[in-house]
């Protein structure tokens, strides 16, 4: 049986956003506790994909719920990791002010 990818394996191997959901699920689903490590991992693996032009500031914010919906209240780390996102996608021109006002609302 092939062994399931953890989000470390994602992360290692620079896969996709939708691979990191689906390693964090598997996580929730076996009962391992998930913290604000856990989801800032997400958020990198986000970021990265945005580089590339694979994921967009939907994937960042799909994070941020994630992690509530997980009973993880972000953090820090995770709002810092978010603008730093936000902010690749406004040099890209994929993003304005608008959208770095809402991650700081969001932080509220």
């Amino acid at each position: 049986r092939k062994r399931e990818e953890t989000l470390a394996d994602v992360v290692r191997r620079g896969g996709s956003i939708g691979c990191g959901v689906r390693a964090v699920k598997r996580l929730v689903e076996a009962g391992v506790q998930v913290n604000g490590k856990t989801f800032s991992q997400l958020m990198k693996i986000a970021h990265e994909q945005m580089k590339r032009g694979r994921a967009n500031l939907d994937d960042t914010a799909d994070v941020v719920k994630l992690a509530r919906d997980c009973g993880v209240e972000p953090d820090l780390f995770l709002y810092n990791a978010w603008l730093s996102a936000t902010a690749t996608a406004a040099s890209q021109g994929k993003a304005d002010l608008s959208d770095g006002s809402k991650v700081l609302q969001a932080l509220r």
